[in-house]
């Protein structure tokens, strides 16, 4: 099953909104979590330290797209960005 990686270098709280939408965005592309997709969400909390190692976990989990805050100031800038479609 693809793993698809959610990094956002905010808390997850303020932004459950943008959590439904990416989900639905999914649907809409025939991608259901749990069926044809799994979800790895992490979250920094506006710690800018944290996104380097959030993001190699992510990468180990062998995700296959990372969408994300990728303007970060961090190292997670440094890592890949693969976006695959249907």
């Amino acid at each position: 099953m693809p793993v698809i990686g959610f990094l956002r270098s905010t808390p997850a709280a303020p932004f459950v909104q943008l959590v439904t939408a990416f989900r639905q965005g999914l649907g809409e592309l025939g991608l259901v979590e749990g069926d044809s997709v799994k979800i790895e969400q992490r979250w920094a909390d506006n710690d800018p330290d944290r996104l380097p190692p959030l993001a190699a976990d992510l990468v180990r989990r062998r995700a296959s797209a990372r969408p994300g805050h990728a303007g970060s100031k961090s190292g997670y800038r440094d890592h890949p960005h693969r976006f695959r479609g249907r």
